[in-house]
């Protein structure tokens, strides 16, 4: 009787503390807001929207929506690799927690903020925090890949982007520099001797392990990895289409072309 009633016991702090969590999650969100706001620079209204038309309704509406596919496909990568780890997660949790990521991403000064939000959700719901922490760094590991291969892409379709002095220099550069640095955290998270190194070590070893292992099951499984970049392009292709709806929202679509989007967009 008491086993029985242990659990129970301990779940009922937890359902009264909801409520009095989610009014400080919103509170929290709500002064974050006020700080944003209150950080952004003088603007005029006038100066920040386009003429209002039919047109550009459309085209707002549209960024809207390849925006939210991106997000969704993100999510379909992030699935993919946890599902090449061995990890099996519903779509709609993860699309929650993406979002959760976006949010902190956006407006704290961090970069990868919504990533250790991410882990650390999905380490609450599967218990398994390591295999959370490698399928985020593989995830976006595979970026490292999308989006140079984009770059190069953009300058191959048009010729004329590779004539505009350091603008195409610095984004050469980047795509170039990426896929190097690929290739050596690859290798090196890869050999045999990095794994022997953290197998069943503790402590922040134990996170690498669970990326060399999850490089080695992707290694060994190339169809898993095929999946994971094919989703990652679409992704990344999405995104710059979103972009091209934007440019075109605000009257730049002559001055901004797919091509120059496709070559340009990922460096930034």
């Amino acid at each position: 009787m008491q086993e029985t009633e242990g659990p129970a016991q301990d779940t009922a702090p937890r359902a009264r503390r909801r409520p009095y969590v989610l009014v400080a999650r919103i509170s929290l969100s709500a002064l974050m807001l006020v700080v944003l706001l209150h950080r952004m620079p003088h603007f005029r209204v006038e100066d920040l929207l386009p003429d209002w038309n039919r047109d550009t309704a459309m085209f707002l509406a549209l960024a809207a929506f390849f925006t939210l596919a991106g997000i969704v496909l993100s999510t379909l990568r992030w699935r993919a690799v946890l599902s090449a780890l061995g990890q099996d997660s519903k779509l709609s949790d993860l699309l929650s927690y993406n979002l959760a990521g976006l949010f902190v991403s956006n407006v704290l000064p961090t970069t990868i903020g919504g990533d250790v939000l991410r882990v650390s959700r999905l380490s609450k719901e599967n218990g398994e925090s390591t295999t959370s922490f490698a399928s985020v760094v593989l995830e976006r590991l595979t970026g490292w890949l999308v989006l140079p291969v984009i770059t190069l892409i953009g300058f191959l379709v048009n010729p004329g982007l590779r004539r505009l002095g350091s603008a195409t220099e610095v984004a050469i550069a980047l795509a170039g520099g990426t896929l190097v640095a690929l290739v050596g955290v690859l290798v090196g998270v890869a050999s045999r001797r990095f794994g022997a190194r953290v197998a069943g070590s503790d402590g922040w070893r134990r996170f690498a392990a669970a990326v060399h292992l999850g490089v080695e099951r992707l290694r060994r499984h190339p169809a898993a990895a095929f999946n994971v970049l094919a989703v990652g392009f679409a992704y990344q292709l999405v995104l710059v289409f979103a972009a091209l709806m934007a440019a075109k929202a605000v009257g730049m679509s002559v001055a901004v072309g797919p091509t120059a989007l496709l070559a340009f967009f990922p460096a930034v």
